[in-house]
This record gives C-alpha cells, structure tokens and sequence, in this order.
C-alpha cells in the first residue's frame, strides 16, 4: 500500500535527522500504521530512544519493537572490535 512506503519513508528520514539514532542499521515495516521494528541497539536506552521517536510521528499508531540489545555489535561504539 502507498501509505505504508509513505509512513516508512517518513520514519527513516526522521531518524536519518537523529544524530543519536542515524548510525543504526535497523529494518521497520509499516502495516496500517503498526510499524515492526527489527534490529540490533547498543543498549535498552537506544531502543526506547528509538520507539519513542518513530511513536511521535503522524500516522503511527503502534510500534512492535523486536530489537535485539548487543553492544558489540554496533559500529561506533566504544569497545567495538571495528569501531572508533
């Protein structure tokens, strides 16, 4: 459906502006205004941070958040084996 490539794009632009969110690699999905979100965050902050954002945006009804919490794993990150 339109609206919901529409909703997702609104979404990802939303966070691409979020300097503390942009360098996530997530996957969302957007049925009827219920988004599914996927994806690894450093810590259960990142991710509340993260569903509170895209739970502010005109059009989400709902947010199904399935991140997964793995700080090792995102790039950037303090610790890292690849990060800064």
């Amino acid at each position: 459906m339109p609206e919901n490539a529409a909703l997702t794009h609104k979404i990802k632009e939303a966070i691409a502006q979020e300097q503390s969110l942009s360098h996530l690699r997530i996957h969302l999905r957007a049925v009827d205004g219920v988004i599914f979100l996927d994806g690894e965050v450093a810590d259960k902050a990142e991710g509340a941070a993260l569903e509170a954002l895209i739970g502010k945006i005109e059009g989400v009804r709902w947010v199904q958040n399935r991140l997964q919490v793995n700080p090792h794993e995102i790039p950037g990150r303090e610790g890292h084996p690849h990060g800064q």
